[in-house]
C-alpha cells in the first residue's frame, strides 16, 4: 500500500524542526516551484511565505495553509 502524502505535510515535516527562516524560504520556494499546483495557489503560497518575517511566521502560515488546502478548516 502506497502512503500519498500532500505537499504541505511534505513541507511541514522539514521545515518545522529549522531555525532559520532564509533557509526555510528557500526550502518551501524550492519545494514548491516545481509542484503541479494551481498557478493562482502557488503564487499565493509563494507571497505568503516572502512575507513572513521569522519562523514562528512560517509556521503559523504553513499551519494556516494546511487547515486551508487540505479541507480541515471550519466551515
Amino acid at each position: 500500500m502506497i502512503k500519498i502524502t500532500s505537499i504541505l505535510t511534505q513541507i511541514t515535516e522539514k521545515v518545522f524542526p529549522m531555525k532559520n527562516v532564509d533557509e526555510a524560504k528557500a526550502f518551501i520556494t524550492e519545494f514548491i516551484a516545481d509542484k503541479e499546483i494551481n498557478d493562482y495557489d502557488k503564487a499565493n503560497m509563494l507571497r505568503a511565505v516572502r512575507e513572513c518575517k521569522n519562523m514562528s511566521a512560517i509556521n503559523r502560515y504553513l499551519c494556516n495553509a494546511l487547515l486551508k488546502y487540505e479541507g480541515l478548516s471550519i466551515k
